[in-house]
């Protein structure tokens, strides 16, 4: 648990609250008021809400994605992909094979993996590691886990505000960037918020 938690004051401009979430690095802040009582949330989601409202601010997506983007094969294990996205302190993980894009693991396919309980119909002999052992395709290919069945993906040439609307469209903070089925970059609601905040 945090116990160290950002806060935005509740009369905060909007832009305070981008530079605070960007500065301390985090996906989200109560709002408190003069007595420190939470009235309020702003997250990532909200700003990107904000971004798909501002169609004056616009750029190209090969500007302002992540390149050399951390990536998993198939037939990683479960445990594995989670070693990973724990170390490098990420919550997508692309799954391509030989360069091509074959999917997308989030860290809420992992809990919903554990959560509904895919997980233990895995064990074979009672022990957890039967489970974290499997390759990432169980995850995939499980209708009951996976939310999204298809990444949403752009070219690198796009523009942001298509990456934007169709992000809030379809409720997804993550958008792979693929050039002749290759998958080039990734861009995040943080990456977009980077994008908001240097047009600000």
């Amino acid at each position: 648990m945090e116990r160290n938690v950002v806060t935005v004051e509740f009369t905060a401009s909007w832009e305070e609250a981008l530079e605070i979430m960007l500065e301390k690095k985090v996906g989200g802040c109560p709002i408190v008021d003069k007595e420190n009582r939470v009235v309020g949330i702003v997250t990532e989601r909200d700003i990107l809400k904000y971004l798909a409202s501002q169609t004056r601010l616009d750029g190209y997506v090969r500007d302002y994605m992540t390149r050399g983007v951390i990536t998993a094969e198939p037939d990683t294990t479960i445990e594995e992909a989670m070693k990973t996205m724990i170390s490098k302190k990420i919550r997508r993980l692309p799954v391509i094979r030989d360069s091509i894009l074959v999917g997308l693991i989030t860290s809420r396919e992992i809990l919903r993996y554990f959560g509904v309980g895919e997980a233990f119909k895995m064990l074979e002999t009672g022990n957890i590691k039967d489970a974290l052992k499997k390759p990432l395709t169980t995850i995939l290919g499980n209708d009951k886990i996976m939310t999204i069945k298809e990444p949403l993906t752009f070219e690198s040439r796009d523009k942001i505000s298509d990456v934007v609307k169709k992000m809030v469209e379809q409720g997804v903070g993550v958008a792979l960037i693929v050039d002749d089925k290759k998958l080039e970059g990734i861009i995040t609601e943080r990456d977009l918020m980077n994008f908001l905040y240097s047009k600000i």
